[in-house]
């Protein structure tokens, strides 16, 4: 699933790109989500709070934080989303190579133009998801495919990967803090912390609530009230 977040300080332009976007997903054939943020101050809590997206449609004049320094903040805290300005002034063109933009348009959108550079975005972002993963076990290596990954704790002082199908995979014994252990794929849009022992892939669960988290195939997670309870609080945002 693609997650995309379009930034405009303007309703009427933030409706007409939810509305273009919306219809390429659609045509795409695609499973996408898109998040309106009216202030890059709004879009910089909600990543803070819950994961990168892999996609931002950012205005580059706005009140409060402007375009560039919206991405910097973004590109700060590791994210490597692909940005595309959607803006009325070119003056800041050569600008937004700083951070890494993937695309600079100009107002008035033209719907081929966003169809072509999403389509490029899409190409690139699928080539750079990562499929598996390693795990040493007491057994061997043991291949994982981050897909079919529901939720990772700890079981006997190691990293359990609890898996689609009913399967699990424990690690060896952690020699690292939890949250250390499980930071390469906390880089990532798919994984977010459940209290301070768990992460979830968001890309399996099918409902949350404050006492549960319900996969997509049935099973449960049953996390402590106070870190589902903050759980359900942050995946709203993006669910």
């Amino acid at each position: 699933m693609v997650r995309i977040a379009i930034c405009d300080d303007i309703p009427g332009q933030l409706e007409l790109e939810e509305e273009i976007v919306r219809e390429y997903l659609n045509d795409r054939g695609l499973d996408g989500r898109v998040h309106l943020f009216s202030s890059g101050n709004e879009l910089i809590r909600v990543v803070k709070e819950t994961c990168f997206f892999d996609v931002y449609l950012l205005d580059m004049i706005m009140p409060e934080v402007g375009g560039i320094d919206l991405a910097k903040k973004l590109r700060d805290m590791g994210d490597e989303g692909k940005i595309i300005y959607v803006t009325a002034s070119s003056d800041y063109a050569i600008d937004s190579y700083s951070v890494g933009a993937f695309y600079y348009m100009l107002k008035p959108l033209s719907v081929q133009k966003i169809y072509e550079v999403l389509d490029k975005a899409m190409k690139e972002i699928k080539e750079e998801e990562p499929l598996s993963i390693n795990v040493k076990t007491k057994s061997g290596l043991k291949i994982i495919n981050t897909d079919d990954i529901l939720y990772i704790d700890i079981v006997n002082r190691s990293l359990a990967y609890h898996l689609k199908g009913d399967d699990s995979v424990e690690g060896m014994t952690l020699r690292v803090p939890f949250m250390e252990a499980v930071g390469f794929l906390l880089g990532s849009k798919n994984f977010v912390t459940c209290g301070n022992r768990v992460v979830v892939n968001v890309e399996n669960i099918d409902s949350v609530d404050k006492e549960k988290v319900v996969f997509k195939e049935g099973s449960m997670l049953f996390p402590s009230k106070t870190a589902c309870a903050s759980f359900y609080d942050k995946i709203k945002e993006i669910m």
